[in-house]
């Protein structure tokens, strides 16, 4: 599967959000990886488990469980980069 977001591609970002949804797209500020656009794997008490839409992305075992404290925001929309 190809990613949502490439590299160059604008984001807009939901910052005050009172829900985190299954397969909602956030950002998240990884204490060691930096900034990541993930995808929602599962949400439960404890924290956030995610997952890259590409093959190719860090492994939601490398990133382990996100706590809230650490999503940005959730993806509102995209415009992709000119081609």
């Amino acid at each position: 599967m190809t990613p949502t977001c490439k590299p160059g591609d604008f984001i807009v970002i939901l910052r005050h959000f009172f829900r985190i949804n299954i397969n909602d797209v956030v950002v998240i500020q990884h204490e060691h990886l930096g900034m990541l656009i993930k995808r929602v794997a599962s949400v439960d008490s404890q924290g956030v488990m995610l997952k890259g839409d590409d093959t190719r992305s860090i492994s939601s075992d490398k990133i382990g469980k996100v706590a809230r404290q650490h999503i940005m925001g959730k993806l509102l929309f995209r415009i992709a980069k000119k081609q």
